[in-house]
């Protein structure tokens, strides 16, 4: 493990913005929870997008931010209502099927079957694109907590718990992605912020 290799680098940039997006995401998340207590009193406490998950999820989605177009360091898609930039870029889908009708996409480039049965596509997708760093890493937070099937996530307390609850609503169709994430953030992002003298991330 060198201090100087792309995760290092990577932290020693981006660890104050992600940290600093996470705190912003705890405020949101306990204003729709005051607002929910309102209409429910049982209503489960909500937390924020925790700061490791955000930075182990760079790392899977984009390289360590090494392989993020129009700032876009998450991967999210520009869906039919997202009116910002978006940018059409080359991603990878997996599927249990290869019905080009079922899965719509700008372009289909190719499409493999697995071992496992299942078919990796290539394809070109519409993602959403931003002016800065900032902007993008604060969306996010935006994004997942705007979109109900990742509500049950910020029930969640820690980033472990997270990001299966992030997979398991369909984040990514790579099978294991949860798994992935949270390998990530033991292995990767746990050790070199030891190593940097950063504070840990729960």
């Amino acid at each position: 493990m060198n201090i100087n290799d792309n995760v290092c680098t990577f932290l020693k940039i981006y660890y104050p913005a992600f940290v600093q997006a996470a705190r912003d995401s705890e405020k949101d998340a306990k204003a729709l929870w005051e607002k929910q207590k309102k209409i429910n009193p049982k209503a489960p406490e909500l937390f924020g997008v925790p700061a490791r998950f955000k930075l182990a999820q760079t790392g899977v989605e984009k390289g360590w931010a090494n392989e993020a177009p129009g700032n876009n360091y998450n991967g999210i898609k520009a869906d039919r209502g997202w009116t910002g930039k978006k940018q059409l870029l080359i991603t990878h889908e997996q599927f249990p099927d290869n019905d080009r009708k079922k899965h719509i996409f700008p372009e289909v480039i190719s499409i493999t079957k697995l071992t496992d049965g299942s078919y990796l596509w290539k394809v070109k997708d519409w993602f959403r694109a931003y002016d800065t760093a900032a902007e993008g890493i604060a969306d996010h937070c935006k994004f997942l907590l705007e979109n109900p099937r990742y509500l049950p996530a910020f029930q969640c307390n820690n980033s472990d718990d997270f990001a299966m609850a992030i997979a398991k609503a369909g984040y990514a169709t790579a099978k294991g992605y949860g798994e992935t994430i949270k390998g990530v953030m033991k292995d990767s992002i746990d050790p070199r912020l030891k190593m940097l003298g950063l504070p840990p991330l729960p």
